[in-house]
């Protein structure tokens, strides 16, 4: 339950999750070094999350479930909003 709390949670405000989980320590097991916190908090939240979750819940193992959540994050905070300047150039 806790799991689908933090996940709800970085979902909706993944910079303060990261930021929430950084002073409660819970990034400390995952060995996620505090650039690599610092770069997730600016650029990519939800892909730090990720790499944290399967650094502590499965041992650091990336099986195919893991690198496929993580693609998804990587997408979620790299994409873009869905439009291109193509056709915003268009109209």
């Amino acid at each position: 339950m806790g799991c689908l709390a933090v996940g709800c949670f970085g979902a909706l405000l993944g910079r303060i999750a990261v930021a929430a989980l950084w002073i409660i320590g819970w990034f400390d097991p995952s060995k996620i070094g505090f650039v690599w916190l610092l770069v997730g908090f600016l650029f990519a939240p939800l892909t730090v999350i990720c790499v944290g979750c399967v650094n502590i819940y499965f041992n650091g193992h990336w099986g195919i479930w893991q690198i496929a959540a993580l693609v998804f994050c990587l997408m979620s905070d790299l994409g873009g909003n869905g439009s291109s300047a193509a056709k915003s150039r268009r109209k």
